[in-house]
C-alpha cells in the first residue's frame, strides 16, 4: 500500500496568526478560514474512507483468490529428480473457487509429494480441548480440501501458528483421516535418498 501524504497550506496570504493566538486579518474573517479548513478536512476524510474501502476490497475480494505458483530448482544429492509442492496459508473454509484453483494447480504440477506448511484452518474454539467440547466445524472444512490432495510419496503437514492456538483434539487422527501425515519435530524417510523433516512453528509451538 502506498503511503497517503496530506499537506496543508494557507489559502490566503492575508490571514496571519498573531501573538497571543489572535487572528489579524485584512478582508478575511475567522469564520471563512474555518470553512476552508473544514472543507479541506472533509476532503481528507473522504480520501481516507475511499482508501480504506479499496484496501478492504483488495484484501477480501482480490488477494485471497490471487493464486501464485512459483518454481525453484534446489541442488540435492538425489538419484532422480524429485518434485515437492509446498502449500501454505490456505485458511480454508471448504472447497470453494480458491481451493479448486489450488487443487487444479497441484494436478497440473504433478508433484512427487506435497507438504502443507501450516495455517490451513480458518478459525477454531480456543477452549474446546480444555472443556471437552466438540471439535470446531472449521476443521471439517479443512479436511474436505486435504482429502482431495494426492501425491505418489504422500501428503505431509506441519503446524502453523493458527493450528497451535486453535486446537483440534487428536490432531494426528484428524490428519490421518484426511490422508495426511502430520510431522511435529520429527523426520521420516520418504525415499531411500530423501528425508523429510517437519518442525513445529518456532513462535507458537513447542
Amino acid at each position: 500500500m502506498r503511503p497517503l501524504v496530506v499537506t496543508w497550506r494557507s489559502t490566503s496570504s492575508r490571514a496571519i496568526l498573531g501573538s497571543g493566538g489572535r487572528w489579524h486579518h485584512s478582508g478575511v474573517t475567522a469564520s471563512a478560514v474555518r470553512r476552508v479548513a473544514l472543507r479541506q478536512a472533509d476532503r481528507v476524510a473522504l480520501a481516507i474512507l475511499v482508501l480504506a474501502g479499496l484496501t478492504a476490497f483488495y484484501a477480501t475480494v482480490i488477494e485471497p483468490y490471487w493464486l501464485e505458483v512459483s518454481r525453484h530448482e534446489v541442488p540435492a544429492a538425489v538419484r532422480t529428480r524429485l518434485t515437492v509442492a509446498q502449500v501454505s496459508d490456505l485458511h480454508t473454509g471448504g472447497v470453494g473457487r480458491r481451493e479448486r484453483a489450488v487443487l487444479e494447480a497441484l494436478e497440473r504440477e504433478r508433484p512427487d509429494l506435497i507438504v502443507i506448511t501450516g495455517d490451513s484452518v480458518v478459525d477454531g474454539d480456543l477452549f474446546a480441548p480444555k472443556l471437552g467440547l466438540p471439535d470446531d466445524p472449521s476443521y471439517g472444512k479443512v479436511a474436505e480440501v486435504l482429502r482431495r490432495m494426492r501425491a505418489p510419496l504422500g501428503v505431509w503437514a506441519v503446524r502453523g501458528n493458527w493450528e497451535n492456538v486453535r486446537h483440534t483434539r487428536d490432531e494426528r487422527a484428524f490428519y490421518a483421516a484426511a490422508g495426511v501425515r502430520l510431522l511435529v519435530n520429527e523426520s521420516v524417510q520418504v525415499r531411500d535418498d530423501f528425508w523429510l523433516v517437519g518442525l513445529d512453528d518456532a513462535d507458537s509451538g513447542g
